[in-house]
């Protein structure tokens, strides 16, 4: 279930439930007292900008060139009513009304990793994390977080569990000097950035303050007997506030800084096969993974817990005694459909669960043999199911080289498997069937992105270039976009993102891309597993969010387009499925030995089993 806080920390649960609830619970009371300490975020309006913009009602002061006109109309009427009501303040005037351009709403927080922040003062740094990102989303303020002595390294967006442990990593010996307040400063002049900046760090650093920056100086107390740490908030331009701040218990700072998260896991399950981390995907709605046993002799459906601590459901097998791979999988209702690779001119199609679909098992035989799509043994996709009314229904498969594949019946010729459109770059599900963007090199070259119709296109835009990579991703709930987020690239290095409009993300050399998303409060980005090949992050066009970091090399990475959900598998033959929304890992796979099972005789069969 889901971490339960007491009411007075609800103000910060989206930050403080990335922690054990023992942890939480211990370090929710610091975070409301430097809550309180710091205060809202204060915006100032910006001064000798004002200017006016139209009318806001009436007032009974201002000047007779915005007298109403019923005012004046007692002037030529009745003069002495007039008069009276000027001396008695009873005229009325419009009111104007300004356009007051505001400062910039963002919050930057430095944290000193300097030695004499060893220690406990460590424990006020992420609770200050947690008060600094909790105020910029109470006030709608960007926000971001960096460290003090590594300017290079710019700022991080937010406060998830990989942050957390970035901050805590970064303790070393080397003091913050005067060098680092003016690259910091440089780089938010280069950068044309403007709000307040925030800095959290030892009492050595009231004398290298620029103009304009506040801070909180923490000093560790030493009283016989008690865990306290004194804090000064000097807001920028403002009385400077203190209190004396106790610590949680002893053994609650040595976990929060040494093994935070220690417990948070999400649910573990050892299987009785062993998957192939490589081959996996998630169904049309999200919530389960589909994974490939290592002997390609059965599918695994693994459920997608709600959150961290909500215990995982029965994984489903499918199994099959066909000696032919499986090369997608699809779910249409209640109906599982796998789809193998029988031979080179025809695909079998197997079912278990309710049958009616408009589809039927057996073999679907290519319609032109010539043009027939090209399946690698290790293939493995999500098929799409497209419905009536629709003018074309029926299954559709994606192969290695960009063909479109639709399984459908003939209403002559029975079960047939023909290619509708080259040059696909992606497929994906939506509300009511299929969309698949396709390049098209006539005319100067063209990107168009279809919907279920498949005979109109959504949206389209120039390309001269053929891109080498596409996907379509998870978006924001509340867009309107018919197809959410797209992403391209013409090179591994150089990205576009669509998502009503264009935007361009360099993702660094050694980096590899697996797919793109939209999150609330983030902006769109890449999800890249970077290059040590362990870290999965989100690259967009003004910096990286790292996620998570794997024990192993991983080897694949699988993204939700309904959900905000990514899951990863490492050599190791782990699966992990990350949340963006709980910024957590939901699940944790942990594979069991091998068990082979090899049924006798007959042709194709399938056995769904629980496990």
């Amino acid at each position: 279930m889901s971490l339960k806080l007491p009411g007075y920390l609800s103000a910060w649960e989206p930050q403080l439930r990335i922690f054990p609830e023992e942890v939480a619970l211990g370090l929710g009371p610091a975070v409301q007292k430097i809550a309180s300490l710091v205060g809202p975020f204060f915006l100032q309006h910006a001064e000798g900008r004002v200017v006016p913009d139209g009318f806001a009602g009436l007032a009974k002061r201002g000047t007779y060139d915005r007298l109403i006109a019923s005012d004046w109309l007692l002037a030529d009427e009745l003069p002495d009513e007039f008069m009276r009501r000027s001396v008695m303040g009873e005229h009325l005037f419009w009111k104007l009304a300004y356009r007051e351009p505001a400062q910039v709403r963002s919050t930057v927080v430095l944290f000193d990793s300097g030695p004499e922040q060893l220690g406990s003062p460590r424990v006020l740094h992420i609770a200050a994390l947690a008060v600094f990102a909790a105020r910029a989303r109470v006030a709608k303020a960007n926000f971001g977080w960096g460290i003090l002595q590594r300017p290079s390294r710019g700022c991080l967006p937010g406060m998830n569990a990989s942050e957390v442990e970035e901050l805590l990593e970064a303790r070393g010996s080397r003091s913050a000097t005067a060098e680092h307040f003016a690259a910091w400063t440089q780089l938010r002049t280069d950068q044309a950035q403007d709000g307040e900046v925030w800095i959290v760090g030892s009492e050595r650093l009231r004398s290298l303050l620029p103009v304009g920056f506040s801070a909180l100086l923490v000093t560790d107390l030493i009283l016989p007997g008690e865990q306290k740490l004194g804090v000064e908030c000097r807001p920028a331009g403002k009385d400077s506030r203190t209190l004396e701040l106790n610590l949680p218990p002893l053994r609650a700072c040595v976990r929060l800084l040494r093994d935070p998260f220690s417990v948070q896991e999400g649910s573990q399950r050892q299987l009785t096969a062993s998957l192939l981390p490589q081959r996996m995907v998630f169904n049309a709605t999200g919530y389960k993974l589909y994974v490939r046993t290592l002997d390609n002799s059965r599918i695994t459906a693994l459920p997608v817990p709600n959150s961290p601590r909500e215990s995982m459901g029965k994984s489903k097998q499918y199994e099959t005694v066909s000696r032919f791979p499986q090369i997608a999988v699809a779910r249409i209702g209640r109906t599982t459909v796998l789809v193998s690779l029988k031979s080179n001119a025809a695909l079998r199609v197997q079912m278990t669960g309710k049958q009616r679909i408009g589809l039927e098992q057996g073999n679907y035989e290519f319609a032109d043999l010539e043009s027939r799509p090209i399946f690698q043994p290790d293939s493995f996709s999500l098929a799409i199911w497209n419905q009536a009314p629709s003018p074309m229904p029926g299954l559709y498969l994606l192969d290695d080289y960009g063909s479109l594949v639709r399984l459908y019946i003939h209403p002559s010729r029975g079960r047939i498997a023909e290619v509708i459109h080259r040059n696909v770059l992606a497929l994906d599900h939506s509300g009511k069937g299929l969309r698949f963007a396709a390049y098209e090199p006539e005319d100067g070259g063209r990107i168009r992105i279809f919907g279920e119709g498949l005979d109109k296109h959504v949206e389209r835009w120039d390309s001269p270039t053929a891109p080498c990579k596409a996907y379509f991703g998870y978006n924001r709930p509340g867009t309107t976009r018919p197809f959410g987020v797209f992403a391209l690239s013409y090179n591994e290095t150089h990205w576009e993102i669509h998502s009503g409009r264009r935007t361009e993300v360099i993702v660094p050399e050694g980096c590899s891309v697996h797919g793109v998303l939209g999150q609330a409060s983030y902006e769109e980005a890449l999800i890249v597993v970077e290059s040590d090949r362990r870290t999965l992050s989100l690259h967009g066009p003004h910096g990286a969010r790292r996620l998570a970091k794997s024990g192993s090399p991983i080897v694949s990475v699988a993204a939700s387009h309904q959900a905000p959900l990514i899951a990863y598998g490492n050599e190791a033959e782990e699966i992990a499925i990350y949340s963006l929304q709980h910024d957590g890992t939901v699940l944790d796979f942990r594979q069991g030995g091998l068990i082979s099972r090899k049924p006798q005789g007959g042709e194709d069969l399938t056995r769904e089993q629980s496990s």
